[in-house]
């Protein structure tokens, strides 16, 4: 065979074999490096739910306060759901495994809980539960779930004391504050 042939064949077996390596790498880490990005918006929406939840609290005080909420879902869906007093954030279909599935964990005011959808992936659950004899949730002041999926740009959600409201199925109950969440 001829000396330059051979050196060609050399080179493109080489090229090959590198190119082969990198491709086992790139394979072997791609799971791991989407972990981390999901654990880190994981880490990133408790904290945004910690400081939704402080805007809540702090619009309690008076009737007509009105804070301002910036937030960017960039993976799975914030849940605003007045039927339950509550607010969720949920991630579907992750390789990350938060908590031990099926075990609620409670951190600060905010339960997490990671469900298993199929061998492989995981579902986890962030939620702000409020006492429903105290806090009336609602969306743009009706009671139907609103549901805030992934975006490039930033909701801005209004938070608002509307006052105090009776609950006119039962006449004996103590009165609510509704809280009212829109977007501006």
């Amino acid at each position: 065979m001829n000396k330059k042939a051979q050196v060609w064949v050399e080179t493109v077996i080489y090229t090959l074999i590198g190119l082969g390596i990198m491709a086992a790498i790139l394979t072997a880490i791609t799971p791991k490096i989407k972990q981390m990005n999901d654990k880190a918006t994981i880490e990133q929406t408790i904290n945004l739910m910690n400081d939704l939840n402080k805007k809540i609290n702090a619009v309690q005080v008076a009737q007509g306060n009105v804070r301002e909420f910036n937030i960017r879902i960039k993976k799975g869906e914030l849940i605003i759901d007045p039927s339950t007093e509550s607010i969720s954030y949920v991630m579907p279909e992750t390789n990350l495994l938060f908590s031990e599935p099926g075990v609620p964990v409670k951190y600060s005011d905010i339960n997490i809980t990671t469900t298993e959808s199929n061998k492989k992936t995981y579902e986890i659950n962030l939620s702000l539960n409020y006492n429903p004899s105290i806090i009336q949730l609602t969306y743009d002041l009706n009671e139907d779930k609103k549901i805030l999926s992934q975006s490039p740009i930033e909701y801005k959600i209004l938070i608002s004391n509307e006052g105090l409201k009776d609950d006119d199925s039962d006449p004996g109950t103590p009165e609510k504050i509704n809280i009212n969440l829109k977007q501006a």
